[in-house]
């Protein structure tokens, strides 16, 4: 993770002054992500992420103003981290069709993997904590949006895919995706989430393909 791959910029969090503050920043935000995954977003306190710095609450406070501010910088940097990786399955292959699914493959098992090790036990609420994640969560989309835009008009150009009569095709394709993200939260095990998106692709592609 790096503060580069994705702004944090009108998430909550103050700008850091200087390298030192962003550096101290970047350590907190790493230690608790291992906090949320130990003891899962709504049993983590600031106390839990300040222990684990060596640093108090009110140190904390000074870095982010409450817990949802910490949580939305570790959501940033992981989301950044997912883009990479789906970047990274978009080019393993050539078909688009092999292309969007490995991207959606690989969203799915980042977001299932997301549930089980941070959300936890709460993970039927899992709505309850999409608000405190949102500036984060829209520049993912963005990003996720032009990734998939590419893929679709690749797949026009090449005949696999039906050319969308609007252009908001990829947003709609992504507002579907979020819905299917939020039903991931019924799923209890590796293998439903599997056949989930086994599903989800067939449906998928029965309506997309030529």
């Amino acid at each position: 993770m790096n503060d580069t791959e994705m702004s944090g910029v009108g998430d909550g969090t103050r700008a850091p002054a200087d390298t030192g503050e962003k550096d101290r920043k970047t350590e907190i935000r790493e230690k608790a992500r291992s906090v949320f995954l130990r003891y899962g977003y709504r049993k983590a306190t600031l106390d839990d992420i300040g222990k684990a710095c060596g640093l108090s609450k009110t140190a904390i406070y000074h870095y982010f103003p409450d817990k949802e501010a910490v949580f939305a910088e570790v959501v940033r940097a992981e989301s950044g981290v997912l883009l990479s990786k789906m970047r990274a399955a978009a080019a393993s292959e050539t078909d688009p069709k092999a292309r969007l699914a490995e991207v959606i493959r690989t969203r799915f098992r980042a977001m299932s993997e997301i549930l089980n090790e941070v959300v936890g036990d709460a993970r039927h609420e899992v709505r309850e904590f999409l608000p405190k994640t949102a500036h984060a969560r829209e520049q993912f989309f963005h990003e996720e949006g032009k990734l998939i835009e590419e893929i679709l008009e690749d797949g026009g150009r090449q005949g696999v895919f039906r050319v969308l009569r609007t252009r908001n095709g990829p947003l709609l394709l992504i507002a579907a995706l979020q819905g299917v993200e939020n039903g991931l939260a019924g799923l209890s095990d590796s293998l439903s989430i599997e056949e989930a998106i086994d599903e989800m692709l067939e449906i998928l592609f029965d309506g997309l393909c030529r």
